[in-house]
């Protein structure tokens, strides 16, 4: 009997990976579920080293249980904000918590320059239905699934992205369910925000570098899920906090108090996760940049002293 796999292990809930259609026989014979003799076994299996469960989820639920409007609805209604109401916005945003401004152009184009107070999560460059992968840092197509991981669901959020991208941008939010959260999607992209809109750029670290800011007394902070964190293939740098990705927004009070006046250098696996985690700090007046190429760079500079496998240091939000 053929069975077809309902489930990409690219999502945070996926365990199979990427796989095709197999039998019953075959499934019963090499599949690990299989072999579990009690329910207790099985949860233990697929709980195992899952990252955490992204807040949209709560969301998802509802409309899956109650079915969602249509799309097209959802295509009529981009809530197009002209550039001074949104700059108003973001200038109002400092003191609302409830709120997340997301630019969704591409990293390099956002280290150069963007608005304080935003975010990044690129949109990616095809439609969302990309091929299925297993690798956690590949974000292209996903960026509904990583705003989701961070954007609380009761969050509001305003866009902004390139030039023409507007109604993309908003119909990927819609397949979370996230349409709704939106206030405002920047009318012409990043190039009409006004001039007046206070700007930064971002300049990356190289993996050599690290361990020179980590001696001039950088706070390193590692955003990976905790089982890479203590993956005992790789590890992480020694002395480094993890705090997981989706929890940095809420630990960033803490960081404050912990680590007044500090700088904060951030990595993750590649450098896509750490982009938005730099300027989240940034949003939130602290001083901060990430690594370029993430822990995938790095632990081919340190030595197996710097390296460290179990959880020494952590940050509980």
């Amino acid at each position: 009997v053929v069975v077809h796999p309902c489930h990409g292990g690219v999502a945070p809930s996926g365990k199979g990976g990427k796989k095709g259609p197999s039998t019953i026989g075959a499934e019963k014979e090499s599949n690990k579920m299989f072999q579990c003799a009690t329910p207790e076994d099985l949860i233990r299996l697929i709980t195992k080293g899952q990252p955490l469960l992204p807040s949209y989820y709560t969301t998802c639920l509802r409309l899956n249980r109650q079915g969602p409007p249509p799309l097209a609805r959802a295509a009529a209604a981009v809530p197009l904000m002209d550039p001074e109401t949104f700059a108003t916005a973001l200038k109002n945003s400092a003191t609302d918590p409830g709120t997340l401004f997301v630019d969704t152009r591409e990293a390099p184009e956002f280290h150069q320059e963007f608005l304080l107070g935003s975010v990044n999560i690129p949109m990616g460059t095809n439609d969302g239905l990309h091929e299925l992968s297993a690798e956690l840092e590949n974000h292209e197509g996903m960026f509904n699934l990583w705003l989701g991981r961070i954007a609380p669901a009761d969050v509001r959020l305003y866009i902004i992205t390139d030039p023409g991208r507007e109604r993309d941008a908003f119909l990927r939010l819609a397949r979370a369910g996230l349409d709704t959260n939106v206030q405002g999607v920047l009318n012409g992209g990043f190039p009409s925000a006004p001039k007046a809109a206070p700007r930064v750029s971002h300049d990356r670290v190289k993996p050599g570098e690290l361990a020179q800011r980590q001696e001039e007394g950088a706070v390193v902070l590692d955003v990976r899920e905790v089982p890479e964190f203590t993956n005992p293939k790789g590890g992480h740098l020694k002395g480094a906090y993890n705090i997981p990705f989706p929890k940095l927004r809420s630990a960033i009070p803490q960081l404050k108090a912990q680590f007044p006046g500090k700088q904060f250098v951030v990595y993750c696996a590649g450098g896509f996760r750490s982009t938005t985690a730099a300027a989240m700090l940034h949003a939130h007046g602290l001083t901060a940049t990430d690594v370029e190429g993430g822990y995938t760079l790095i632990k081919g500079e340190l030595a197996e002293d710097q390296k460290a496998y179990e959880m020494d240091l952590r940050i509980e939000p």
